[in-house]
């Protein structure tokens, strides 16, 4: 089932001016993943590739200078924050066309994000491939990136602006995500 994986979410549901925001998300300087992460994740020989890789890129966004971006993050920490998830800063992504993303695990570790609302500001958005489910084509959703997961081949430079979230509560569940999306009618 697909909402297992990955929740499609509404743009029209939050005010952003979303053609601004694509702009202000490709117009950043980006850095080496390895280089921006610093190897605060934990990792397995599974992730080694996007520490190493001058392929798959990241950055913090400015809320000086993106504006859009940050109606989206103040948007969604004002929905989302509650007792079991945490909002946290976005950060845009970059992944070179021609380049797969490598399929990786974002464990369950405290401090770290455990899903990811991601808007893709590509041309092309591409599919996600969780491992045990297969590709998925979106353009603005909830991952369950605790779920394993990579981005197959694109012809196009892909961008996204990603949100993390992580749980607060051991006892909150992917379950409990998808009641809580429908609660508060963000998803299709």
């Amino acid at each position: 089932m697909k909402e297992n994986y990955l929740i499609e979410l509404d743009p029209s549901k939050l005010d952003v001016d979303w053609q601004e925001l694509s702009l202000e998300v490709v117009s950043l300087n980006y850095s080496n993943y390895g280089n921006f992460y610093n190897n605060i994740h934990a990792t397995d020989s599974t992730t080694q590739w996007m520490m190493e890789t001058n392929d798959w890129k990241a950055c913090d966004i400015d809320f000086n200078v993106c504006p859009e971006c940050k109606k989206l993050y103040e948007q969604l920490s004002n929905i989302l924050n509650c007792k079991y998830i945490k909002v946290q800063k976005p950060r845009a992504l970059f992944l070179k066309a021609g380049i797969e993303l490598v399929k990786h695990t974002h464990y369950r570790v405290p401090e770290q994000n455990h899903l990811g609302i991601n808007y893709i500001v590509s041309i092309e958005n591409g599919p996600v491939n969780f491992t045990e489910y297969g590709d998925i084509d979106y353009k603005f959703a909830m991952l369950n990136s605790v779920e394993q997961h990579s981005v197959p081949v694109s012809e196009y430079n892909r961008y996204l602006i990603g949100i993390p979230l992580r749980y607060t509560e051991d006892t909150f569940t992917w379950e409990d995500v998808k009641d809580l999306l429908s609660e508060i009618r963000l998803n299709h």
